[in-house]
């Protein structure tokens, strides 16, 4: 007797969980538009379903996305109790009954849990500092955001949300918003992600380990623009202890901050990003300090990415296994040379560093004139057991039989090249006596390489 399970058959509370996923609740990236409208079309499909949609509070909680004055009315009164969610714009141009209606919803400011403001102004609106004056208990996540660039960032003010009693923050970002390095604000978070303008005076090193201390549970960490300038020659080695600190990312600083940032706080993340300037003589004590957070790792997947230019502009990305991350960790070094250096040097320096010795896949995604003869001995010497190489682009026959044959990687199994480069028959057979073994050559696709996995909103120029 065959037995048939409808979606009807579901339990009240396993569809009411699959309705907040579709609805967009608390917040699903897939879900697209206002989660106003995602919610009606639900109530829409059946009896039953209304029923449930429209006695269920949480789904019309979230305000996102272009939603319409009378929306903002009922999703009001459906919501009841429930603790808003607000992802919005300020201000809303060209229809003041709308302005009206959100700066009516951001008064609920004892109902809000999750605020992102998207500000579209130089300065910050005083129409939302008074509207937001009321505290906010169950506020947890903050985001304020300015998506145009500017030298001068939005100066939040310290009287928001009362300005007495702050709320119990867990995660906060801002972008091209200020608030003050002593704020409350910075206590006990769990996620901080900041980017500041290129204007905007940065953080002392005291300064900075105080408000590291304040927030010694922090689970993700992006700074951006905002490191230290001056750097003292000796710094506090493992000042402060982030034990749970799994993403660490430091983007838009000079070497020397990034490396100082990298001494002062003792964490081993599982994923470890940074963008910096630098001049080959600061190359060496930056590569030292990425390679003390990840001594206890083993990088089993190594990534060279540069161009040769006047402003040169270099990458390692790695992947690596550790005991603890079910997922892959990474790490990603992007420097960014102010004077002409050959990126034969940041290669040899990272490989000399760096935890590669158990690499098993190399990628080479820059051009093969940029990779001069002094970089592969070392990388020869300190990849042991590469089994695969994959090369981007110039490859032709000369360099490759320089590669395998002059400087051998003894248990190199696997060569990948673009289609365009691919030797012919006669050619793969000569490069095989040449280098006195047999080795397998494979067109590489489109999507060879290790996962680009920039998920971060702020690295997409990398």
């Amino acid at each position: 007797m065959k037995l048939k399970a409808t979606m009807h058959d579901l339990p009240v509370e396993v569809l009411v969980y699959i309705l907040k996923y579709m609805v967009g609740v608390p917040y699903n990236p897939r879900v697209g538009g206002s989660t106003f409208y995602q919610a009606s079309l639900l109530a829409r499909v059946c009896k039953k379903w209304r029923n449930i949609v429209m006695n269920t509070p949480v789904l019309w909680s979230t305000f996102n996305g272009n939603i319409t004055t009378r929306a903002i009315r009922c999703a009001l009164e459906r919501a009841k109790n429930a603790p808003l969610q607000l992802f919005l714009c300020f201000p809303i141009r060209f229809n003041p009954e709308l302005q009206s209606a959100i700066l009516k919803l951001y008064a609920q400011t004892n109902r809000i849990d999750i605020l992102e403001l998207h500000i579209d102004e130089p300065v910050w609106p005083p129409s939302l500092t008074q509207t937001l004056s009321k505290e906010a208990p169950l506020l947890e996540r903050i985001c304020m955001h300015r998506f145009i660039p500017t030298l001068r960032p939005v100066i939040v003010p310290s009287t928001l949300f009362g300005g007495v009693r702050p709320p119990k923050l867990r995660h906060l970002s801002l972008r091209f918003c200020q608030i003050l390095w002593d704020s409350p604000w910075l206590r006990d978070l769990q996620v901080l992600e900041i980017e500041l303008g290129a204007a905007q005076e940065r953080v002392d090193v005291p300064q900075l380990l105080d408000v590291l201390r304040a927030m010694e549970s922090l689970e993700i960490l992006t700074l951006s623009g905002c490191l230290p300038v001056d750097v003292p020659s000796h710094v506090a080695e493992d000042a402060v202890t982030f034990n749970r600190l799994r993403k660490l990312t430091l983007l838009s600083a000079d070497a020397d901050a990034c490396a100082a940032f990298l001494h002062l706080v003792d964490c081993t993340p599982s994923s470890l990003r940074i963008r910096a300037e630098a001049s080959p003589f600061k190359l060496q004590p930056l590569l030292e300090a990425c390679a003390r957070r990840l001594r206890s790792n083993c990088v089993d997947t190594l990534k060279i990415d540069g161009k040769h230019r006047q402003e040169v502009n270099i990458q390692l990305q790695g992947s690596y296994t550790t005991e603890i991350e079910s997922l892959h960790p990474v790490f990603d070094i992007h420097v960014t040379m102010g004077i002409r250096a050959s990126p034969s040097l940041f290669v040899s320096l990272g490989a000399d560093l760096l935890p590669v010795a158990d690499v098993h896949t190399l990628h080479i995604y820059t051009n093969t004139v940029s990779m001069d003869e002094s970089c592969m001995p070392s990388l020869s010497k300190n990849l042991p057991n590469l089994r695969t190489l994959d090369i981007s682009h110039d490859a032709d026959d000369s360099w490759i039989a320089f590669v395998l044959a002059d400087v051998p990687f003894e248990k190199l199994e696997k060569v990948q090249l673009p289609a365009l480069w691919m030797p012919d028959l006669e050619g793969i057979l000569d490069l095989q006596k040449a280098i006195g073994r047999e080795m397998v050559f494979v067109e590489r696709g489109l999507d060879a390489g290790p996962p680009r996995d920039y998920d971060h909103r702020w690295a997409m120029d990398w």
